[in-house]
């Protein structure tokens, strides 16, 4: 591998699932529970592929950039339109979760990005 290649890999080792949430939305408690069961069965399963990252709507703006910097392509963006907004990054690219809120929509999103089956 070249050293850019390496480096890029070390940057972008892992699958992160993210959600931006707020603890005045109802919508946000409602997916709590499932948000829970999903992320401690994908940490207990597979603790080296997956990082779970979340950030309140009053750090929103600092997450995206923290996530931005610490992950993302430098072209790719990423918006959080409402809440919760759920998503994941792997290989420097976003993509927004848009199923039901349920732990096996969750995980199977987790899933397939992992796998690389993701659109």
């Amino acid at each position: 591998k070249t050293h850019k290649a390496i480096l890029e890999h070390v940057k972008k080792p892992k699958v992160i699932i993210v959600m931006f949430f707020a603890e005045w939305c109802p919508h946000c408690h409602d997916v709590r529970p499932h948000w829970n069961e999903m992320k401690e069965e994908l940490l207990l399963e597979y603790p080296d592929e997956f990082e779970i990252e979340e950030y309140e709507d009053t750090h929103k703006t600092m997450g995206i950039e923290e996530l931005k910097n610490k992950y993302l392509d430098k072209q790719e963006e990423m918006y959080v339109k409402g809440y919760p907004t759920i998503g994941g990054i792997k290989n420097g690219k976003y993509y927004e979760f848009n199923l039901q809120r349920t732990k096996e929509n969750l995980k199977d999103f987790a899933y397939k990005l992992k796998s690389g089956f993701y659109p």
